[in-house]
């Protein structure tokens, strides 16, 4: 490949395009240093280009030259001003070089172009904190791990802040995450960067990272790989599927509704189409609505667990009575369900059959964060009604984490008078 690039680039030297390729294979082979004339070429002949100043930026920072970095990265913003990827890369340039309160400077405008940046409030965060300002590190890298729960470098710095501010307990919360999974990076949303280190882009490979910015709680950012997938494949299936949940999330349900017709009319009896539509609908509270679209999958497959989930999550709007068949119906096609647990130890909680409910709820605990605090904090309270007071001050301690990330607030407190109660704090 980079042979036919070097080629296509040489036969027309006077080509942006086959130049900019050339470049581009370049650097998706590591061949930095090579690539550098590629797109120096690329500016001289289009100067007023954001994407070639970008580029070089790139390379510099690549190579550790951060000031010749950050002068690029800036010409790039008085192109193409509030371009939060060069946003980023400027602040971690100036962070490199110890201009901290530049890199904060530039961290703070990426996020006014796009407050759901991780990585944005995580370079503030390392700022403030070489800055010596480390109450004001610590939110951050907090608002870091709120956006991405599973943020390892945000998790180490607030375990490192709060181990040297004596607060040994947090610090140990920290940990405790990192060592169950939370321990990956932000994604990345940087296009030209992708085009560039990616060079066999399909339909398939842009699902697949829609999906992984989907679970990484970024909606926005999957909708863009998912138009991309089915610009080049209209009938991939994949796309589609997710898209509903994509959309739902981002309250455009028109579009969500667009995308379940297109993959119910591709796969009458695919499962997923009728379940991401169905959650969708009973997570707005139209439970009718979404009682009438997962009943269609128990027609055509009437051991689908989850499916009788989300009827029981329907259903227990109109009490406990009506959802527990749903739910033991659930349990009973897949014993191990968190979702499923979840349903029967709150109902089993709520009529005050404590060790059933402990039973159940122990195994929700691998619900999503986003969704697992109810299951912690009864958890924590069977605990403590059984006696239990060492696993109940763990429960609560479980609680205290996951809502000091995703909220609210009051969770947090209610944690915090649980463990007082119990003698912890």
């Amino acid at each position: 490949m980079i042979e036919a690039a070097r080629h296509a680039a040489f036969s027309s030297p006077d080509g942006v395009a086959a130049v900019v390729w050339y470049g581009r294979t370049l650097l998706a082979y590591g061949f930095d240093e090579s690539a550098l004339p590629c797109f120096e070429r690329a500016h001289s002949l289009e100067p007023n280009s954001p994407k070639w100043t970008y580029y070089l930026g790139l390379i510099h920072q690549r190579r550790r030259d951060y000031a010749k970095a950050a002068d690029y990265f800036q010409l790039t913003l008085e192109r193409k001003p509030a371009d939060v990827p060069s946003l980023l890369r400027l602040g971690d340039s100036r962070s490199e070089m110890q201009e901290w309160q530049s890199a904060v400077d530039a961290y703070e405008q990426a996020l006014k172009a796009e407050p759901q940046t991780a990585r944005a409030q995580y370079g503030m965060g390392r700022a403030l904190a070489a800055m010596g300002k480390d109450t004001e590190a610590i939110d951050r890298f907090s608002r870091a791990c709120g956006i991405f729960a599973k943020y390892g470098a945000a998790r180490r710095a607030l375990a490192d802040l709060y181990r040297k501010s004596g607060d040994e307990e947090h610090a140990r919360e920290q940990i405790s995450l990192l060592n169950t999974g939370s321990n990956l990076e932000a994604p990345q949303l940087d296009p030209l960067y992708t085009q560039a280190t990616d060079l066999e882009k399909s339909p398939r490979r842009h699902t697949a990272a829609g999906v992984r910015l989907l679970e990484s709680g970024l909606p926005k950012a999957a909708i863009l790989e998912f138009r991309s997938a089915l610009a080049m494949d209209p009938e991939d299936l994949g796309a589609h599927l997710h898209a509903i949940t994509a959309y739902q999330q981002v309250a455009d349900f028109g579009a969500a509704q667009e995308h379940f017709n297109a993959a119910v009319k591709h796969s009458p009896d695919e499962p997923l189409a009728y379940l991401n539509m169905a959650r969708g609908l009973i997570e707005q509270g139209r439970y009718q609505e979404g009682t009438d679209v997962a009943e269609k999958v128990t027609e055509f497959d009437p051991e689908n667990a989850e499916a009788w989930t989300l009827l029981g999550d329907a259903k227990s709007n109109t009490g406990i009575a009506e959802a527990e068949p749903y739910y033991r119906k659930a349990w009973r096609l897949a014993p191990d369900s968190p979702a499923a647990n979840n349903g029967l130890g709150l109902i089993a909680f709520a009529a005050g059959n404590y060790a059933v409910a402990i039973k159940h709820l122990v195994k929700a605990q691998d619900l999503p964060d986003t969704h697992v605090l109810p299951a912690l904090e009864a958890l924590a309270a069977a605990y403590q009604a059984t006696g239990d007071t060492q696993s109940a001050v763990k429960a609560a301690r479980h609680v205290r984490a996951v809502a000091t990330i995703h909220g609210p607030r009051e969770a947090v407190e209610r944690a915090n008078a649980r463990l007082r109660a119990l003698g912890a704090e």
